[in-house]
């Protein structure tokens, strides 16, 4: 093997290191301070992003965002980019980089550094080749029988990316949410979506893939006309898992009897839902301790497969399981492997090119090891009172929304006494975990990268069964610190807003208080509403499902929901393109819940300082509120980008969030003294928080 770069020897990265500041000594790393937001530039950034020929009482999005817009043309190789979110994520992935090529003394910083190292080490992969895959390799090639693949297919699981002949996840336990379950589903296919493989118009998709594994099969060794035709046999098993999951049953399936399609519990239940299975060697190889905590979701399903997987042959199986341990490592292999693996990549995506390697090493190494690499990431970007004020928004928001209780008339006296008590036990994770998980990962030689992926996937695979039937640790965090997204998690009663999504310009402790709750706060309040929907009060407050409203406030909620269909089904996003209200209405009740929940916390929490002058030119601070959170949105999409968007996703397009939630605030009107028969002052406003 080829000596690999020592950790001295790095190349010269003055790029990156621009971003951060040198820190040395011993113990923890001392943090990162990014500099506080410049008020000149705050105000310059704000100010050259509004229309000042637009009337915000006419079209509000096109007033807050046109400057924007105007100056920024619309992407070659995204859907769409966004003023805040998309300079977020790239801002975000550049510190990413930054902190993984910085060198400390912390032992949690090597390491995910070292992990870094190894995925630089280019030479290195090249030299390694498909060496460390030899044991998985080995047991696949000797896989005889139905036992045999099941067995190795329980051990691939342990490679990052692997899931063969079933989804398999290790989750909260939908009848006690305080423990974790093994759920197990249909799945073992990976085309995104299991329709591919049976609709005619993806024909040529399908064909596609098929070359693509051949291809990947030659790269690994095998002859042509062997690749082509275990290729032919890995598409067809997977069409026929793909066909299980969608419910297709093909005559003469095999599949035993009519199993239940209601969720049943325990290996003794699967066992009796797939007798042909050999289960019993599967969870044994992999290591999972407890035969009851074991969730189906969709037991007859699952026997389907399960026929499919009797009828396969040996050799079939094998191939097909040499195939996804071929996919799970394509990107950690040599440069052959990458190329081909995203050539076909981009015929899913569209993406034109990959990221520069440093930015794909960095992105690898927080899927490796997300703690670790989180922790690095929020030193050099979250530190001092962010956590702090950020919590005590959130804080704000509660109050807000228990202060406004009494006076909603829709909600029954019980369903107000419920929501109440719920609202006093929602928990809320903020930015990064306090105090830090301990680091339970194995040793990283900087210089052996894809055994070190195998290792920590091993090393994850074995703790994770180990916690199948364990109580979860509520301070545990489901997402890493670097995600961009916020979510209100119903089975947990908990809102979870990580310090990757609470960046400039959406929040900053510098940043002018009316800003940060305009865009970092709505969105906040925008995950607390999901608490208290139609589907959140399905959800009691220990996240049992416990409904709680009465039979008058589920049809009261109906009627606001229809005010609101009714009302974005009006909304005309470019000629003859309409919002499609009923499609988008729980996200619209969210947003519309969000900014006016927002709005009320600032206030209370502002006072007097609400009216004092405003750092912002010509925006006093009620009308930077809502320029903020509508510039949150500003979004330059592909032609034709919102036009197919529309019609599919439940979250309506940016130009509707903003105008939407906006036009029915008696708040907003009065800001920019909108009169009665503007666009952006309907009769009578819709109203539910």
């Amino acid at each position: 093997m080829a000596l690999r770069m020592a950790r001295g020897a790095r190349p010269a990265r003055a790029a990156t290191l621009l971003l951060l500041t040198a820190a040395c000594g011993p113990g923890s790393p001392r943090p990162v301070q990014r500099e506080a937001s410049d008020p000149v530039r705050v105000q310059r950034s704000v100010l050259a992003a509004i229309d000042p020929a637009a009337d915000p009482c006419e079209d509000f999005y096109q007033y807050a965002c046109g400057g924007w817009l105007a100056a920024v043309p619309p992407p070659e190789d995204r859907p769409q980019i966004m003023r805040s979110l998309t300079s977020i994520d790239a801002r975000n992935r550049a510190w990413l980089v930054a902190v993984l090529e910085r060198e400390t003394p912390a032992p949690w910083h090597r390491k995910a550094s070292a992990f870094f190292d190894s995925c630089m080490d280019v030479a290195g992969i090249a030299t390694a080749g498909l060496e460390p895959l030899t044991p998985w390799r080995e047991e696949i090639a000797t896989a005889e029988d139905l036992p045999g693949a099941f067995a190795a297919a329980a051990r691939l699981r342990q490679v990052p990316g692997a899931s063969p002949f079933f989804a398999l996840a290790v989750d909260r336990d939908p009848t006690d949410p305080a423990r974790h379950v093994l759920l197990l589903a249909p799945g073992g296919f990976l085309l995104p979506e299991a329709r591919f493989y049976v609709d005619e118009a993806r024909r040529g998709l399908v064909d596609g893939y098929r070359r693509h594994v051949a291809r990947m099969f030659e790269l690994a060794g095998v002859r042509s006309a062997r690749a082509r035709s275990q290729a032919r046999a890995v598409v067809e098993l997977e069409r026929a898992l793909a066909r299980a999951s969608l419910g297709i049953v093909p005559e003469a399936s095999g599949a035993t009897g009519s199993p239940p399609a209601q969720a049943v519990r325990g290996r003794a239940a699967l066992q009796a839902v797939t007798p042909e299975l050999p289960w019993e060697v599967y969870f044994a190889a992999l290591g999972a301790p407890d035969p009851e905590a074991l969730e189906l979701a969709r037991p007859d399903l699952l026997a389907v497969a399960g026929a499919a997987l009797r009828r396969a042959s040996p050799a079939t199986l094998r191939a097909y399981l040499h195939w996804h341990l071929l996919h799970a490592v394509a990107q950690r292999l040599g440069r052959a492997f990458e190329e081909q693996d995203f050539a076909f990549e981009s015929k899913l995506t569209g993406a034109i090119a990959r990221p520069p390697r440093p930015e794909r090493c960095a992105q690898a190494t927080l899927a490796a090891l997300p703690d670790l690499v989180s922790r690095a990431f929020v030193a050099a970007t979250f530190s001092g009172d962010s956590r702090a004020v950020a919590t005590d928004m959130l804080e704000a928001v509660r109050t807000a929304f228990l202060a406004s209780l009494p006076h909603l008339d829709w909600l029954s006296a019980a369903s107000r006494s419920a929501a109440s008590a719920k609202a006093a036990s929602v928990r809320h994770k903020i930015g990064h975990p306090e105090p830090w998980p301990e680091d339970w990962t194995p040793e990283v030689d900087p210089g052996r990268y894809l055994e070190n992926a195998l290792s920590l996937g091993a090393a994850r695979l074995a703790r994770e069964m180990e916690a199948v039937g364990t109580p979860i640790d509520p301070a545990a965090w489901p997402v890493s610190v670097f995600a961009m997204r916020g979510f209100y998690e119903p089975r947990a009663n908990e809102i979870v807003i990580p310090a990757g999504l609470l960046q400039p310009s959406l929040f900053e402790v510098s940043l002018p208080a009316a800003m940060r709750w305009g865009a970092a706060g709505s969105m906040m309040a925008h995950e607390w509403t999901h608490a208290f929907d139609a589907r959140g009060q399905l959800f009691d407050a220990s996240g049992r499902i416990a409904p709680w409203w009465s039979d008058p406030t589920r049809r009261a909620f109906e009627d606001r929901i229809a005010c609101l269909i009714d009302r974005y089904d009006q909304i005309e996003l470019e000629p003859g393109l309409h919002v499609d209200g009923r499609l988008t209405a729980v996200e619209n009740a969210a947003d519309l819940g969000g900014v006016a929940l927002a709005h009320r916390a600032w206030r209370t929490q502002a006072g007097a300082a609400a009216r004092a002058p405003s750092p912002i030119a010509g925006l006093d601070h009620e009308r930077l509120f809502f320029v903020a959170y509508a510039q949150a949105w500003c979004a330059q999409p592909q032609p034709g980008y919102d036009a197919v968007m529309a019609r599919r996703d439940p979250r309506a397009r940016p130009r509707a969030r903003v105008n939407g939630p906006l036009a029915e605030l008696p708040a907003f009107r009065d800001a920019f003294s909108c009169p009665r028969d503007a666009p952006m002052a309907p009769e009578p406003i819709c109203r539910i928080w």
